[in-house]
């Protein structure tokens, strides 16, 4: 089973999808199976730091089930082999409000992705998608700057993501 660790942040614009690009890239450059999943739901970027400007399939795919395998949308990062990038979605008309089953099918999914380790880029805020994408994991990481409503932010996040685990 892999291992997986999600990355989150209470708000936007803190160096999150920078964290999960740079962790992936020291794993994958130390042997191990990477795949990042970008999670972030509405705002997904991760592929554009890896110059992935318009990736041949989404997760839209895979929640439209346009794709039925999720892996099927995990593209190879040319210049290391033992790194996959999963994009994420930018259709906020089709994932605002996710089905609960089509988010229960893809945390299943991720779960059971082949890899040593997956790094899960969880979008900011505190909505229902973003703390049980970023409870899915093994073990979490979380990202603020020194600015207070980064910190209150992220506090809060944290906060309401320890009262979800207990209440699922």
């Amino acid at each position: 089973m892999p291992c997986i660790i999600s990355v989150a942040s209470g708000k936007g614009g803190v160096g999150k999808s920078m964290v999960v690009s740079n962790l992936g890239l020291l794993l994958a450059k130390k042997g191990l199976r990477v795949t990042l999943v970008d999670m972030d739901i509405g705002g997904a970027n991760l592929h554009i730091l890896f110059g992935m400007f318009q990736p041949p399939s989404t997760l839209t795919d895979f929640l439209t089930n346009a794709l039925t395998n999720l892996y099927e949308i995990a593209h190879p990062i040319p210049s290391l082999s033992s790194l996959k990038l999963i994009p994420g979605t930018g259709e906020t008309l089709i994932t605002a409000n996710l089905q609960h089953s089509k988010k229960r099918r893809l945390i299943r999914h991720v779960q059971k992705l082949e890899a040593d380790i997956i790094l899960v880029d969880v979008g900011a805020g505190t909505s229902y998608h973003a703390l049980d994408f970023f409870l899915l994991a093994d073990y979490y990481l979380a990202v603020a700057t020194p600015d207070p409503t980064s910190v209150l932010d992220l506090y809060r996040f944290i906060k309401l993501a320890a009262i979800r685990k207990v209440l699922t």
